[in-house]
C-alpha cells in the first residue's frame, strides 16, 4: 500500500509564501498610515472623504480603519497612491525598498534646499537686504558713515538704548574696525 504524497507543490509553498509576502506588507503600510495619519490629525473618514472628493473613489472611513490594523490585506497600489497624495507624501513613503528610501530622503533634502533657496529669494526683497548689499559696495569711511547714521537713527527711535530691541548687540567702540 502506498501513501499519497503530501509534500506541497512548488506552486503551494510559492503561494505561501505570496500571503505570507503580502500580510508583511499590508502591516508595513498599516504602520506608516498611522504614523501619517496621527501626525496629520485627521480621521479615518475625512482622509476617506478626500478621497472620494479628489480621485471619484469611493472609500470608507471603515475601509480605511482596515487599512491602518493590516485587515484589509495588502492594498492596490492606486489605493495607497491616493492615500500618498491626500496626505501629502510621496508614493515612496509606503515603500520598504531601500533605494527608495534612500530617493526619498534625497526628495526631502531637496525639497529643503528648495524652501532655503525660496526664503533667500523672499530675504533679498528686504530693505535690509537692500541696504547691506548697497552699503556693501561703499568704501570702508561710507560703511562707516552709514553706520553712524543708523546707529542715530536707532538712538532717535529708541532713546531708551535698550540693546535687546535691537538683538545684534553692535557697538562702534568695540565693533566698529574703522575706529580701531
Amino acid at each position: 500500500m502506498t501513501t499519497p504524497d503530501t509534500t506541497p507543490s512548488p506552486q503551494g509553498v510559492d503561494a505561501t509564501l505570496d500571503a505570507a509576502a503580502e500580510q508583511r506588507r499590508a502591516l508595513f503600510i498599516a504602520e506608516k498610515l498611522n504614523v501619517l495619519m496621527e501626525e496629520s490629525g485627521r480621521s479615518n473618514n475625512s482622509v476617506a472623504k478626500q478621497i472620494e472628493a479628489r480621485f471619484g473613489y469611493h472609500i470608507t472611513g471603515g475601509q480605511i480603519a482596515n487599512i491602518r490594523k493590516g485587515r484589509s490585506g495588502n492594498p492596490a497600489h492606486f489605493l495607497v497612491q491616493y492615500l500618498a497624495q491626500v496626505l501629502d507624501v510621496s508614493i515612496l513613503y509606503f515603500s520598504d525598498n531601500p533605494d527608495d528610501q534612500r530617493r526619498l530622503e534625497q526628495l526631502r533634502q531637496n525639497e529643503q534646499l528648495q524652501q532655503q533657496v525660496r526664503e533667500y529669494h523672499q530675504f533679498q526683497q528686504t530693505p535690509e537686504y537692500r541696504i547691506a548689499r548697497r552699503a556693501g559696495k561703499l568704501s570702508a569711511r561710507g560703511q562707516r558713515a552709514i553706520m553712524q547714521v543708523i546707529e542715530t537713527i536707532r538712538a532717535a527711535e529708541h532713546p531708551e538704548r535698550d540693546e535687546s530691541l535691537f538683538g545684534d548687540g553692535y557697538d562702534p567702540a568695540i565693533d566698529d574696525p574703522w575706529e580701531r
